[in-house]
């Protein structure tokens, strides 16, 4: 099932100590409800097992015992929360809390974490993914895999109770390459992030077409993301209405003005989509007025950075929230009339990074959200951004993400290529060496998603310069779509 791992990996050296314990194992499984099976099936093989609910394995002390496995069952936040903003927010609090204490120093050394969601990912047309508030596991164990080297296992997404737990278990102990997977009818479908056709993404092509008209919202729609948006878009459509935190001030008014002389009827308008009753709000208004929103732009972010293991509870609150409480209130609200719903993400919503668990959760959520729209047949779409000049990028950041073969884009080659109609409802906009990039997570838990990137078929550039002077992007591709594995069934 592919290459060991390095012999100098942090997977290695902890597959290297799992391989030396004695065969009597010790398990540890932590659920509140979702896990009794797991843990029958245990029983029936006369393994040692020790169960706690999330609260008591919040509480118990990691270094008094030894664990070979840990399992979490995403369902901390379900049980007291049919909100899935509510159940998410108390899932990667518990899982945050989880892998600081149970994966960091404190805890003893050599187990390895799996965590089983339940409809949480969209990897066949037929799911719903009524598992929303779960689903942001999975982008807490995309950074604590970089933070706790070697002691995320990996992740299984379920589509419902298994009948018999023994195949994940013997699975869970030799998992070989097959580490982050949804299982649906008994077989495996992995993430996969593949490049586009370049015949599809000619910007040259797709610059005449643009599909905005009527009236376009832009939440963020003051930040250099959505300005940039909003000065292409002027001129095409008949309405532009930014929402942003705070709309007032000389800067803004000038932009305003600007905006307005290329032809737009422009509505400035603040709220904070966190606060479910201001969005509320928002599009009353706007209903109110005869304003009917044709697309909407989810621009709107909050950065910051904190380690998982100085993480405490409510935590970098405001960064989760303009995008995980932001995306599902504008879904809550938009109202029926909407031929678009884009949600502007992150590269890092797929494959993690250090000191950025609150906002990739908060992005991988986002993106489920859109799953969850399109499983409805409402529109959606995800765009998932590599680094932006003049967007959260400082100068500092910028060097960093080169130094790993990442280079930026700039606003105007962004808005250029966002103006106009989307190739596929899930896409992300990079430019990477990868050759430089994939050694960070090789041999890791994510190590199938880059399967198809940096190969012959992956070279050279993709598509001409765009009619307006703005450089066309190296390489767009497919954000991480699901393909059934060609491993056999579990």
């Amino acid at each position: 099932l592919g290459l060991p791992p390095s012999e100098a990996s942090a997977e290695a050296l902890i597959v290297a100590q799992a391989s030396a314990v004695d065969r009597a194992e010790h398990w540890l499984v932590v659920h509140d409800g979702q896990g009794v099976g797991c843990v029958a099936q245990l029983a029936h093989e006369r393994i040692a097992c020790r169960e706690l609910s999330w609260a008591e394995a919040l509480e118990a002390d990691p270094a008094r015992e030894s664990y070979q496995h840990i399992v979490c069952f995403a369902d901390a936040g379900e049980r007291d929360n049919a909100d899935p903003v509510a159940a998410a927010t108390a899932q990667y609090e518990a899982m945050i809390a989880l892998c600081r204490r149970w994966l960091g120093p404190e805890a003893a050394p050599g187990a390895r974490l799996w965590c089983v969601t339940r409809q949480a990912e969209r990897a066949v047309d037929a799911d719903r993914v009524d598992g929303l508030g779960q689903s942001v596991a999975a982008g807490v164990l995309k950074c604590a895999a970089l933070e706790f080297p070697g002691r995320v296992a990996g992740l299984v997404d379920l589509e419902a109770e298994p009948a018999d737990f023994a195949a994940l278990i013997a699975h869970w102990r030799e998992p070989g390459e097959l580490r982050c997977f949804a299982l649906r009818g008994g077989r495996p479908h992995v993430p996969r992030l593949r490049p586009l056709d370049a015949g599809a993404l000619d910007a040259s092509s797709l610059a005449g077409g643009a599909a905005f008209d009527g009236t376009v919202l832009i939440t963020g729609g003051f930040g250099g993301i959505g300005l940039a948006l909003a000065d292409t878009l002027a001129a095409r459509v008949e309405t532009l209405v930014l929402v942003g935190r705070r709309i007032d001030g000389a800067e803004r008014d000038a932009r305003l003005a600007a905006l307005r002389e290329r032809g737009a009827r422009v509505i400035a308008l603040a709220a904070d989509l966190a606060d479910e009753a201001q969005v509320a709000a928002l599009f009353a208004r706007l209903v109110a007025e005869g304003v009917a929103v044709s697309h909407l732009i989810h621009a709107a972010g909050v950065g910051g950075s904190l380690a998982l293991a100085a993480s405490g509870r409510g935590e970098l609150r405001e960064v989760v929230d303009a995008k995980l409480a932001g995306t599902w209130h504008l879904h809550r609200h938009a109202g029926p009339s909407l031929k678009s719903f884009t949600v502007l993400s992150t590269m890092l919503a797929l494959w993690g990074a250090r000191e950025k668990a609150h906002y990739t959760l908060a992005n991988h959520f986002a993106e489920r959200v859109v799953e969850w729209r399109r499983a409805r047949g409402l529109p959606a779409s995800i765009v998932h951004l590599g680094p932006v000049d003049g967007g959260m990028l400082d100068a500092a950041g910028k060097a960093a993400a080169a130094r790993v073969g990442v280079r930026s884009f700039t606003l105007r080659e962004l808005a250029g290529w966002l103006a106009a109609p989307l190739p596929r409802a899930g896409i992300a906009l990079l430019d990477i060496d990868w050759a430089r990039f994939r050694p960070i997570y090789r041999h890791g838990w994510l190590d199938a998603l880059f399967a198809e990137l940096g190969t012959p078929a992956d070279g050279g550039a993709a598509g001409a310069k765009a009619a307006d002077g703005a450089a066309a992007f190296r390489r767009a591709y497919a954000a991480a779509g699901y393909r059934e594995s060609m491993l056999d069934e579990l």
